[in-house]
């Protein structure tokens, strides 16, 4: 096979925004700089970030991305930033491989006035394998203090031209000044960019005409070159004064938000002169049909001899359409195992992850939909992305890492995910819960669905107690988890014991005894789940005063404090499902005490009906009765409720942790 090897020539580039920023040497006025301008409470700041993103071709096209990255740390809060992992995919053959080379880093720190520089030793960067097709490169700068400035560089380079790595503008810490430039060839590949984030990015776009040499490197001595015109696309992007990303509560994924840009391939053509050029995926029907065209998609669905025995028995005892669904759905379950793997794609001939029992979610899933077809159900496969792959706001087959089954019996919907022990119809694993997901045919795209539930998930929560003159409190504690609170429970309790998970409860509830824990129904899946306790609590919650109890009635299970907490937002709230928590709590007064005080009934509203806060109590000679309400009636909120929402869990923070008097008698 001949290789080419393609190098670009321009003959004309003017003078871009980005060829006039130059980093900088580092200066004692950098070094002696002891808080960020711009954000006080900032441990450390990336000065400096640039990339140069350009192509070659040596038997197949290639891109290289040089990047060169300058952070100063503040404190010792920073110092894990000097702790750095570069992951490169490695694959299964040289083909597909990744490459990390050119790599160099650079430490500078102020001594005794003087900028002393000392470089990353060779033999301290190392390289680890993550996974089968993952490896990184990991190295710890030398000599870290207060006000270091560290810096290194290297080159990516990648054979997986149709999707480039994204550019993350904004980091966990704040970024001066970020820049990526790329240099496409522009009659080869083109690109389509994908923007995201609330920060501005300031974008420039040239183009020179150039020339691509060719140059044929069959055999060492003998070399011939061909030269291709062209135009050559640059385009830069930069931004400046980029604020750390705030990692605040009830978000799904944080870097869906991250001001940042990638770009997609969208047309490519060859070097001969009348070549074609062929355009890629330029919609999601598009995408699904290149899917399920896949041999690791559409072909495993249509197989199925296999399961054919087993599947016949399960037919034969059901009654209804919906029982052969439910009954095929538990017998995946059963059998088959997952791997903790998300896969859009299966990994073997299903037929043998069938007889191992064990494989990815793809895997579990397609096969799944397989079955329930067999059994002549309206069963399609739904296409979509787990959370922690982001959400893919355009069409693309890299965007998509998840596929799980849908089936359509007398009129209703329901969406069956195997992977999970725990999960039920229209009860899919959080992980799965990414906005939406995209049902397919054999002919392709049919229809979007909503994967965010809409029911409320409930869990509701009896508190009996007795308190004692010397301000103990102990008593007996119901649980009862429904719905997605159910899943979650069993999920997290499923491989724990009683003792770990008595220990985990006394970790979280602080100077509580926790004693006779069980639990009810945890595999009867039909039903919601009941956790019971006993406990015992010194006089955390209580204060005694001139003679007078103060008490904190919801003792360790007050919300302590707000998890809002930053004055705006940009991102939506990410309550994934509706939710409602109930409490009903009596604790018995003590002989010889009675009410002094007791707050007064609170109901509070959101916006639109969107959730709801009650807070009830009363006190008679003999107890203190409290009945305590918080409902969130929607699965996501957008941005301009932050500030109510913001007002409505301070106001829940302070009436939770009012507290009730008795009074000597």
């Amino acid at each position: 096979m001949k290789k080419y090897i393609i190098i670009i020539c321009l003959i004309a580039l003017s003078t871009s925004a980005y060829s006039q920023v130059e980093m900088k040497e580092v200066s004692i006025e950098d070094l002696t700089q002891n808080v960020h301008p711009k954000d006080s409470t900032a441990s450390a700041a990336i000065l400096f970030d640039q990339g140069d993103l350009d192509f070659n071709y040596d038997s197949g096209w290639n891109y290289r991305l040089d990047v060169k990255t300058r952070i100063k740390i503040y404190n010792q809060d920073g110092y894990d930033q000097a702790n750095i992992e570069i992951p490169y995919y490695k694959g299964n053959s040289n083909a597909e491989s990744e490459s990390i080379s050119y790599l160099k880093a650079v430490i500078y720190n102020l001594v005794d006035g003087e900028i002393v520089e000392t470089k990353v030793s060779k033999k301290d960067i190392f390289e680890e394998e993550i996974n089968d097709v993952v490896n990184k490169i990991k190295f710890a700068f030398p000599k870290v203090e207060d006000g270091s400035i560290i810096e290194y560089s290297c080159r990516y380079t990648s054979p997986h031209v149709s999707t480039l790595p994204t550019w993350n503008f904004q980091q966990d810490i704040p970024v001066d000044y970020s820049v990526i430039n790329y240099n496409f060839p522009d009659k080869f590949l083109n690109y389509k960019p994908i923007i995201r984030g609330f920060h501005h990015v300031y974008t420039s776009e040239e183009f020179a005409s150039g020339k691509v040499d060719a140059i044929n490197s069959e055999t060492a001595r003998s070399t011939k070159r061909a030269s291709f015109e062209t135009n050559f696309k640059k385009i830069v992007h930069h931004a400046e004064n980029i604020p750390k990303i705030s990692g605040e509560s009830y978000v799904n994924n944080i870097n869906n938000y991250l001001t940042s840009v990638k770009y997609e391939l969208l047309a490519y053509r060859g070097f001969a002169q009348n070549a074609k050029r062929n355009i890629l995926n330029v919609n999601w029907g598009d995408v699904t049909k290149a899917i399920y065209k896949s041999n690791n998609f559409g072909d495993q669905i249509s197989k199925q001899n296999y399961f054919k025995s087993d599947i016949d028995k399960i037919i034969l005892k059901s009654g209804s359409d919906y029982d052969k669904m439910n009954h095929i759905f538990e017998f995946v379950k059963s059998k088959m195992e997952w791997n903790k793997k998300n896969r859009l794609f299966t990994s073997d001939k299903i037929q043998k992850v069938y007889k191992e029992g064990r494989g990815n979610s793809a895997d579990i899933n397609i096969m799944l939909n397989a079955m329930l077809q067999y059994a002549k159900l309206d069963a399609k496969p739904v296409l979509s992305s787990t959370i922690s792959n982001g959400i893919p706001f355009s069409p693309t087959i890299s965007g998509l890492n998840y596929v799980t089954s849908l089936v359509r019996i007398d009129g209703q919907t329901y969406l069956l995910d195997a992977t999970s022990k725990y999960s039920k119809p229209n009860l899919l694993p959080r992980r799965a819960l990414n906005w939406n997901g995209i049902i397919i045919t054999e002919s392709g795209f049919t229809s979007e669905i909503d994967l965010m539930p809409t029911k409320v998930s409930k869990i509701n929560t009896m508190l009996s107690a007795d308190l004692s003159t010397e301000g103990e409190i102990s008593g007996k504690i119901r649980r009862v988890y429904f719905d997605y609170f159910a899943l979650n429970y069993r999920s997290n309790i499923s491989k724990k014991s009683i003792e770990d998970q008595t220990e985990t409860l006394e970790n979280k509830y602080q100077n509580t005894k926790i004693s006779n824990l069980s639990n009810s129904d945890v595999e009867d899946i039909s039903k919601p789940v009941m956790q019971t306790f006993d406990f015992k609590s010194e006089s955390n919650y209580v204060d005694i005063i001139g003679g007078k109890l103060y008490i904190s009635p919801m003792l360790f299970l007050a919300l302590d404090e707000n998890p809002f907490k930053t004055k705006t937002r940009d991102y939506p709230i990410d309550f994934t499902y509706p939710r409602e928590s109930k409490l009903m709590l009596t604790i018995n007064i003590p002989e010889g005490y009675m009410p002094d005080y007791v707050p007064e009934q609170s109901v509070i509203a959101l916006p639109n009906d969107k959730g709801m806060f009650k807070y009830f109590a009363a006190a008679n000679e003999n107890k203190i009765q409290l009945s305590v309400t918080t409902t969130i009636k929607a699965n996501i909120l957008p941005a301009d409720f932050y500030q109510s929402l913001k007002e409505f869990f301070q106001t829940i923070v302070e009436k939770e942790n009012e507290k009730i008097v008795l009074k000597k008698v």
